[in-house]
Parts: structure tokens; sequence; C-alpha cells
């Protein structure tokens, strides 16, 4: 029989590494609550901004992607809590939809609703 010994990773290595990105993450956010200057970042097609006050910060690019991207104020909006459902579809499904001007989505983009 052939065991395969594979190294452990060394847990300080991982605690530092996972701490620099939570100190990255809360600076990106940070930056993005700061840009908005308190209210909600999403834009409707046609509509004009949304009028309400923004309390959750949402990462548009997701945390799988490109990893230190999800981090930027770049890839951040700060949202309303009923945009964020919206855009997410944790309650009610998607009713937001973002219309991407280039490959990556950006904080600057539009979102046209679906229902």
């Amino acid at each position: 029989m052939v065991r395969l010994l594979i190294p452990k990773p060394d847990p300080d290595e991982r605690e530092r590494r996972r701490k620099k990105l939570s100190a990255e993450d809360r600076k990106g956010s940070r930056e993005a609550r700061y840009r908005s200057g308190g209210m909600c970042e999403v834009v409707f097609i046609g509509g004009g901004r949304c009028p309400r006050r923004a309390t959750e910060v949402h990462h548009m690019d997701g945390r799988h992607r490109e990893p230190g991207r999800w981090t930027t104020k770049e890839a951040k909006q700060h949202v309303c809590a009923e945009c964020h459902h919206g855009i997410t579809g944790e309650i009610g499904g998607k009713r937001l939809k973002p219309v991407q001007e280039g490959d990556v989505p950006m904080w600057s983009d539009e979102y046209e609703r679906t229902s």
C-alpha cells in the first residue's frame, strides 16, 4: 500500500492570510460606504438612482471569482436592503438584473427590473 504524504498547511500562515484579506475587505467596504454618501448606489435604467438609505455592502464579483479583486471598492456597492435582496434573490427571487458595460461587474453598472 502506497501512502501519499500531503503536507498540512501552516495554520499560522493561513491565519495571517485570512487577517490580511479581512483587513483589505473592510477597507474596500469602508471606501464604498464613503463613495456612496450614505445613499443606495443602485441605478435603474431609465429610472435614476434608488432614493433609499444604504445599509449593506454588496460584493458584486462574488468572493469565488478573482481572489483579491472582491476586496476592492470597485467590486462593491453600498446598497439598501431592498435592492440587495433584489440583486441576490435572497427574498422573493432576483428582481434586479445588472446590465454590465464590460466583462467584469463594476459598482457603476445599471440595473433593470425583471418583474
